[in-house]
């Protein structure tokens, strides 16, 4: 009897060392000269002298090879077809995790019409935002409201107690912006929304080019801003442009050290930047116009800096000019603004 607390202690000891080993063969890329320094399935990155796994299946069962060439676990699920009956891929957890499909992680597990209360963890009634309800329609106090085909369409006025006498809500057409009086008025450069400068074509002062999401390898000229309200209805937030100084694969390792990151709202992934000095020559104010076509009143507007991003839940350091512009909603044509009229009603 006296001795089984030893036996545990030694069994806890053989347990945690073989833990130790299997780890160590897995995750860690021991250092090598060749390619015959490391073992089965690893391959030698001279460059920084570690074995890196070549495929999946050196790592192992449960486990995957990463783009930085170690060994990482497979999350639990990639989708709801991952998980058991009665189970969930929890859409909130990075991790993956399957959850009781009568609970949710966020709104995307609940049907449209519904959205996923943050306390209880459970669909309820009613919506947050847009993308709770069904196509053709809108979020508008928490209620899925008839009046929609598009992307977002402008409500003005956005406070509905503005208490002014006979004043009708409505959504406002693409290419307008609702006035502080509540009312919607055409862009003062409407005509130039959206302009296609694809190539060699260039856009009017005050707009600048930009690449288009939803349409790969085209172009079109999108209105400089200082906040979302100068952003009329078919464009988005009023941003920060970035500068695509350099591409990279995501996992790797840029020149300066560090760490290649897929940045979303660019779409591909980008090396971080120290100091504005990587972000390449400055460029100059000419003729109050910076390159690209934002107005200009000294070289300073027209600036790029080293500047702190937000990339989902991690920050990064990323080239951005000193202008800001205001992005063409995802899933509106351009075809659609330079008509002027959203599929809206109110």
């Amino acid at each position: 009897m006296h001795d089984q607390p030893e036996r545990y202690v030694m069994q806890a000891i053989a347990c945690a060392a073989a833990a130790v080993l299997l780890w160590s063969c897995s995750e860690t890329r021991n250092e090598c000269a060749s390619h015959d320094d490391c073992q089965k399935g690893f391959t030698c990155d001279t460059l920084r002298g570690n074995c890196s796994c070549a495929s999946d299946a050196a790592c192992g069962a449960g486990r995957l090879c990463a783009a930085t060439g170690n060994c990482r676990p497979i999350p639990p699920c990639h989708g709801n077809t991952d998980c058991p009956a009665g189970f969930i891929c929890d859409s909130a957890d990075p991790e993956g995790a399957c959850i009781p499909d009568t609970t949710c992680g966020s709104s995307a597990d609940c049907d449209f019409g519904a959205y996923c209360d943050a306390v209880t963890a459970t669909c309820e009634p009613g919506c947050r935002d847009t993308s709770d309800c069904p196509l053709g329609f809108v979020c508008d106090t928490g209620a899925c409201v008839d009046g929609r085909v598009g992307n977002d369409c402008a409500l003005c006025p956005t406070d509905l107690d503005a208490g002014i006498p006979g004043l009708v809500t409505r959504y406002c057409d693409y290419g307008e912006l609702c006035g502080n009086d509540g009312v919607c008025t055409l862009h003062a450069e409407a005509s130039q929304l959206c302009l296609d400068c694809t190539g060699s074509n260039t856009c009017p002062a005050g707009f600048v080019c930009v690449s288009d999401r939803d349409a790969s390898g085209t172009s079109y000229c999108a209105p400089q801003c200082q906040s979302e309200i100068d952003c009329p209805s078919g464009f988005a937030e009023c941003s920060g442009l970035i500068i695509i100084q350099n591409e990279c694969p995501i996992g790797s390792w840029c020149t300066n050290g560090l760490a290649c990151v897929e940045f979303i709202e660019t779409e591909t992934s980008l090396c971080q930047c120290a100091s504005a000095a990587e972000c390449g020559a400055q460029p100059t104010c000419t003729n109050d116009l910076c390159p690209g076509g934002a107005r200009c009143t000294s070289d300073a507007d027209c600036a790029v800096a080293c500047l702190p991003r937000s990339n989902g839940p991690e920050t990064v350091q990323l080239c951005e000019t000193a202008y800001k512009v205001c992005r063409k909603e995802r899933g509106i044509t351009c075809s659609e603004i330079l008509n002027g009229v959203a599929p809206c009603a109110r």
